[in-house]
């Protein structure tokens, strides 16, 4: 059986249960599933539900935009713009 999380807002949830549950097929946005060992993968949905809760923002150029939802990683030279509060390396700068 295969678990997938959503999102759903509170008067959504108060109107569907108007309906009862055979009839009901589904409602609210799926952000994500989670696979056999545990781990949740998140869809390209769930992006606009977490943008306004990122420190850091990417945008990517079109060409790599397109290569992405592809499933492909972007490349530093599909990287548009980045906010002025990014660290050149992120991750290394955690890490010490």
């Amino acid at each position: 059986m295969k678990y997938s999380s959503s999102y759903r807002r509170e008067s959504i949830v108060k109107l569907a249960t108007n309906f009862a549950r055979k009839q009901l097929i589904s409602f609210g946005t799926c952000i994500g599933k989670f696979t056999k060992n545990g781990a949740c993968r998140l869809h390209i949905t769930a992006l606009d539900f977490l943008a306004p809760y990122a420190k850091h923002k990417v945008w990517a150029k079109p060409g790599a935009e397109q290569s992405f939802m592809y499933g492909n990683h972007v490349l530093k030279s599909g990287l548009g713009r980045l906010t002025e509060t990014t660290a050149a390396n992120q991750a290394r700068s955690e890490e010490r």
